[in-house]
Parts: C-alpha cells; sequence; structure tokens
C-alpha cells in the first residue's frame, strides 16, 4: 500500500512537471500567467511536495501580480525537487516576484 501512494505520488509530480514543460515549450502562449493561475500551480506543488514529505513551509508563497510563465514553471520544478523534509522554498521562486536569482545574469538585460 505505501508503495503505491508513493508511486502515485511520483506519477503526479511528473505529470505536473510534464504538463508545464509542455506549456512552455509551447510557442502560442503568452509571456504572462495571470496571478490566479500561477497561485494554483504554485499551491498544487507545494500540497504534492507536502503529500511526499508530510512538512511544508509554514508561511504561505503568494502570488502578488501576473507572473513570468517560466517564473512559475522554474518555481513549481524546483519545489517538487526539493529534498525531504520540504522546510523553505526554493531561492529559484524569487523570480515570481520578478527578481533575479542571485548569481544569475538578466538574460533581458542583455537581449538586442
Amino acid at each position: 500500500m505505501n508503495k503505491n501512494r508513493l508511486f502515485n505520488l511520483k506519477f503526479l509530480r511528473n505529470l505536473l512537471i510534464a504538463s508545464l514543460l509542455f506549456g512552455t515549450l509551447t510557442g502560442c502562449v503568452s509571456d504572462l500567467m495571470e496571478k490566479q493561475d500561477a497561485q494554483i500551480d504554485i499551491i498544487v506543488a507545494i500540497e504534492v511536495k507536502r503529500a511526499e514529505c508530510s512538512t511544508a513551509p509554514e508561511i504561505p508563497l503568494i502570488v502578488t501580480d501576473d507572473v513570468d510563465r517560466n517564473a512559475v514553471a522554474g518555481c513549481v520544478i524546483a519545489i517538487l525537487s526539493e529534498p525531504c523534509p520540504f522546510i523553505r522554498y526554493p531561492v529559484y521562486c524569487i523570480r515570481i516576484y520578478k527578481q533575479n536569482v542571485p548569481g544569475t545574469v538578466d538574460v533581458k538585460k542583455y537581449a538586442l
């Protein structure tokens, strides 16, 4: 029974990652994601990780404005890739607040 539950959680996680990657790779989508949709994606990722690890950060991760799709997808993938115990959010999730991750280069700044 426990192996089935773990298999189902991994299957759900992989399905979520695949759907996010598919949505990110298709060229017909807008660069911005609505605040509500982004919040739902992040909540689902947190709940999947909570079910897997039995822990989650106490402070919620709240989306405050429409956000870049790639930032949401990266945050979701980073959350799902976190090792247990899941007690803090990955630093990559800073991008949903339109901030750069420390130690990376802002590519849009140098684009032609």
